[in-house]
């Protein structure tokens, strides 16, 4: 039984058309886990327009004070990740710590993008680090 597995990457470039990612992931359960978790051999390369902006909603909401104040909430939209994967809108290159894959791409390198994504819609920003545990 696995103890659980982690996966990590860190933003290594970017310019105005391009992010690109380092990424490493493991197996809790292996003897050499700590090793593979510090060996970012892995990447991940996003086209900037592939990010989906968030749905903004404005509201004007009544405080228990009687003031009133605009309520901002940003609400994510669904992200097709095959479809971007298949038009190499996002494009994966596994890592060696890669021990499930589905369509020849690394589960924990999806998870990553995906994680990475929602920060994204939440924060307005591309993250600079990203990680997921599991």
């Amino acid at each position: 039984m696995s103890m659980g597995y982690f996966a990590c990457c860190r933003k290594i470039a970017e310019d105005e058309n391009r992010v690109e990612f380092e990424y490493a992931c493991c197996d809790i359960a292996t003897d050499d886990w700590e090793q593979a978790k510090e060996t970012y051999d892995g990447k991940i390369i996003v086209d900037k327009d592939a990010f989906v902006e968030p749905e903004i909603r404005e509201k004007l909401k009544r405080m228990p004070s009687g003031r009133k104040k605009i309520v901002i909430k940003r609400i994510r939209n669904d992200v097709d990740f095959e479809k971007l994967i298949r038009y190499r809108k996002i494009v994966i290159k596994n890592c060696r710590g890669t021990w499930k894959t589905r369509d020849d791409i690394d589960i924990m390198a999806i998870r990553l993008v995906w994680k990475m994504f929602g920060e994204y819609q939440d924060l307005g920003k591309i993250p600079e680090k990203v990680i997921w545990c599991s």
